[in-house]
């Protein structure tokens, strides 16, 4: 066989779809809700110099001039005219002018950083600041002290101090001698996931770069994981380590691994005074290491019955979340009544005490859309009074159209004026697409603006679209990331899409009742003999809505409800 190496010319006929740039911009303009098409117009405003803003005659200096037309009459002052005459400075300097110039930098201009600085919320006290603020208040010995301030900012979001995610597993896939049992890539897999060590083949629609990339993510997994074996191995070699159980590795394992990474000459006694002073702190429960600690850190050990209820937090958890109360009752040898007792006076116990001292943020909506009834009917307005009005700047055009001006400077004119003339165009269309998508919206979900929720009806993208003869996908774009405000409250626009179930007498049932159904049918059943899946949609197949198991299943599961053996009460 020869193999020969040459070059050669070849004509191939194909076709393929190429989006210009300025269509690509179009799309990304319908996906933006307001706040972010507010940005990226004052974006557009400092690079194009051909983009300019509509300057409108302020509503002062409208008012000024029609008291100024009555002759004769002194005009009234206004509501901010009195207020300033209580406000105003007892000492003008003369340089004033000077000193606001010196301040600003420009007589008209104002500092915008400044400004957004100013505009800018401050931070919000963090979990971990919250409890470092805790230790300032205690007196301990001050290596303790300060080895306790940096395990603080260690705690995660439910205010533990927990091992590494792999420690558990590693653990249990090693034997007495520490030796690894399983290859580490299924110990990895088996916390994150087969995808997580996977690479994929090269083939038709995989590209090199994703291949590279998850080469990359593979081996900074395995490497990590590595280096968790490493520490736990550090800890069996350490005095005492070899006599240690494996729950007593895991424990001790969060602050082997602070003092390697503080790289400080603490002491592993000194680590255990720390987390004990940290524990000491409110709430109950701060600075557990395990679920399990973090409910016993709750119990008063002066409570008669402190022996118990650790032993049902440390030796039955995961029989309680199953409410297997029987089989704990005979592990305890207690009776059910006992069991009851107890779970009872541990109801109130939080396995995630840090989220007493998180910081509460809620993020803020803008609606796009405004939906009121005028005059009995409904009507539908877009928001669109923080966006400026565009314009092109006379003086590029006439650049652009004066023959006596250079090439150069023609054609930079030209390429200003046709990207400003795109961009008004592409906001005017996703105004307009945006206000016909809704209309037909709130069209169809009539029933929902005047009575709520259990008025929604069902409704598919795809109606839409067919409606106003445009594609699904400028639908799903059109509404991606908008907001609605309604009589009956602030909704997501995609909220208003559900699917449905038709019903026997041939009527359509929103997702959205139909879960209210299941929700309503397990309200009522009786705690001694809750309802299965089954049941509940024997249930609901006796108002109409023939329901297969596994959707009732998923609707349980999606409303937070749990099975019927977990609801059951002993």
């Amino acid at each position: 066989m020869r193999l020969e190496m040459g070059m050669e010319h070849r004509l191939q006929l194909q076709q393929k779809l190429v989006l210009a740039p300025m269509i690509i911009q179009s799309i990304e303009i319908l996906q933006l809700p307001q706040m972010n098409l507010l940005e990226y117009v004052e974006q557009q405003l400092q690079e194009n110099e051909a983009l300019d803003v509509e300057q409108q005659e302020a509503p002062e200096q409208v008012k000024m001039t029609e008291r100024e037309k009555r002759k004769g009459e002194t005009p009234a002052p206004t509501e901010h005219e009195k207020l300033m005459e209580f406000v105003q400075p007892e000492f003008v300097p003369e340089d004033w002018e000077e000193f606001r110039y010196a301040r600003t930098g420009n007589g008209d201009d104002r500092d915008k950083k400044q400004e957004a600085l100013n505009n800018t919320p401050g931070r919000e006290s963090s979990l971990q600041d919250r409890v470092a603020e805790q230790l300032q208040l205690v007196e301990a010995d001050p290596r303790v002290h300060d080895l306790a301030q940096i395990l603080a900012y260690s705690l995660n979001h439910r205010g533990f101090l927990a091992p590494h995610r792999f420690v558990r597993a590693l653990l249990a896939a090693t034997d007495a001698t520490g030796a690894l049992q399983k290859p580490l890539a299924e110990v990895v897999a088996s916390v994150d996931g087969i995808a997580a060590v996977k690479i994929p083949q090269a083939k038709p629609g995989v590209t090199p770069e994703e291949i590279s990339a998850a080469r990359d993510a593979r081996d900074r997994v395995m490497q990590e994981a590595q280096q968790v074996l490493a520490t736990i191995e550090q800890i069996r070699l350490a005095p005492g380590g070899a006599e240690m159980s494996l729950h007593d590795i895991e424990l001790r394992y969060p602050l082997v691994e602070c003092l390697l990474r503080e790289k400080g000459d603490w002491s592993i006694e000194e680590a255990e005074a720390a987390l004990r002073l940290l524990q000491t702190l409110e709430p109950k429960g701060i600075a557990g290491r395990t679920e399990e600690e973090t409910l016993v850190l709750q119990i008063d050990p002066d409570d008669l019955l402190y022996v118990e209820k650790r032993k049902l937090i440390e030796c039955h958890l995961e029989d309680m979340e199953k409410n297997r109360l029987q089989k704990i009752a005979k592990a305890m040898d207690l009776t059910l009544d006992d069991i009851q007792m107890l779970l009872e006076e541990m109801k109130d116990l939080d396995p995630s005490p840090g989220s007493r001292l998180a910081p509460e943020s809620a993020a803020l909506v803008y609606p796009d859309v405004i939906v009121n009834e005028v005059d009995g009917h409904w009507t539908v307005d877009l928001v669109n009074s923080q966006i400026p009005t565009l314009v092109v700047r006379e003086d590029f055009v006439q650049l652009m159209n004066d023959k006596d001006a250079p090439t150069a400077q023609r054609e930079m004119a030209r390429k200003r004026v046709e990207g400003a003339r795109w961009l008004i165009d592409a906001i005017q269309q996703r105004q307009s697409t945006l206000t016909r998508v809704a209309e037909r919206i709130f069209a169809h979900q009539q029933a929902y603006l005047a009575h709520g929720e259990s008025a929604l009806r069902p409704l598919k993208m795809q109606t839409v679209a067919d409606e106003l003869s445009i594609h699904v996908s400028t639908v799903s774009r059109a509404i991606a990331d908008k907001w609605v405000q309604t009589p009956q409250g602030i909704n997501a626009l995609k909220y208003f899409f559900t699917g449905g179930t038709e019903t026997e007498s041939g009527d359509v049932e929103s997702r959205l009742n139909v879960k209210n159904r299941v929700k309503e049918i397990v309200d009522g059943e009786d705690p001694a003999n809750p309802l299965s899946d089954d049941d509940v949609a024997a249930r609901l197949k006796d108002h109409g809505l023939d329901i297969a198991r596994r959707t009732v299943t998923k609707y349980r599961k999606q409303l937070g409800i749990a099975s019927s053996r977990q609801r059951r009460k002993w």
